[in-house]
């Protein structure tokens, strides 16, 4: 009898685990209004690394930025959404992302 309600509470416990196996986001999927560093990199171009909202960062190459951002070291608010992978060999660590708002900050 033990046995049985010993039993039935193991699998009452493992049918209601609430830890589900959730597929985590994409964290650097967007941005809204990140902080970002301008960087110059001489095989890659123009990135930018972007501080996220847990504190993290990433560095991305941003598509189509306006030349006049290109200074390194300047502090900037972005926008962005939806990574795509970058195709180009020597730089496929850093993501390719289309700006939707960019500004200089102090």
């Amino acid at each position: 009898m033990i046995r049985m309600i010993l039993m039935v509470m193991l699998v009452s416990l493992v049918a209601c685990k609430t830890v589900k196996n959730k597929k985590r986001a994409d964290t650097f999927g967007s941005c809204d209004k990140c902080l970002a560093w301008v960087e110059i990199s001489k095989d890659c171009g123009v990135l930018l690394k972007v501080i996220l909202a847990d504190g993290s960062w990433k560095r991305i190459a941003p598509q189509k930025f306006d030349p006049k951002f290109h200074k390194e070291g300047l502090r900037m608010k972005v926008s962005y959404a939806g990574l795509t992978q970058n195709t180009e060999k020597k730089c496929a660590e850093y993501p390719v992302v289309e700006l939707t708002e960019a500004y200089a900050v102090r």
